[in-house]
């Protein structure tokens, strides 16, 4: 009402909004609404829409992972069948370079692939290499917003024995050894 302070009235511009107060917040849930309004001559109208105000608390999610293709897929969950903004920083200066759209499946599940999905703006760098990072951000329809990492490692580890354990016959860097407790280690 009016007289707790929750409800605000502007008679001048004919329009009013009700404030929920701390302690009184709504739970994650989708709630009808039901407004009456009633004017100085007693002419009253009603709100008769439903399912009009969604509480949406939870943030959709970014897969992260290390992979070698420059060009990976982007995947992540949300609420079914829901609308999501995916923006990807490719260059780690904090500024999305390319911004997608994408509607979750029926079980939540969402996929870009950069290769053939069309942005909304921006381009997918196709010269992302080892050790390149990128930070992709999904946002929700209610501002709920995840972030994840996803780098690239496109440089295969080499595997070689430690020279201690190398044998001192012929060679002790040609990977035959008469230890039989070798150390096996890699080299980056």
């Amino acid at each position: 009402t009016a007289g707790d302070g929750n409800l605000t009235v502007d008679a001048n511009n004919n329009t009013w909004s009700l404030t929920i107060p701390n302690g009184n917040e709504l739970p994650e849930n989708t709630f009808n609404v039901t407004a009456t309004v009633t004017d100085q001559a007693g002419n009253a109208t009603s709100d008769p829409s439903v399912s009009e105000l969604v509480i949406d608390l939870t943030p959709p999610t970014v897969n992260e992972g290390t992979t070698s293709d420059p060009t990976p897929n982007l995947t992540g969950t949300g609420a079914p069948n829901e609308q999501l903004t995916i923006t990807v920083d490719t260059d780690g200066d904090g500024n999305p370079d390319v911004t997608y759209q994408v509607t979750t499946d029926a079980q939540g599940n969402w996929l870009i692939d950069p290769d053939n999905a069309v942005p909304l703006s921006g381009a997918f760098p196709q010269n992302l290499g080892d050790g390149d990072s990128i930070q992709v951000t999904a946002t929700d329809p209610a501002g709920n917003t995840d972030t994840g990492t996803i780098n690239i490692a496109q440089r295969v580890p080499v595997l070689d024995l430690v020279t201690s354990s190398d044998s001192a016959g012929d060679s002790n860097t040609d990977d035959i050894t008469n230890d039989n407790t070798p150390t096996i280690s890699s080299n980056p």
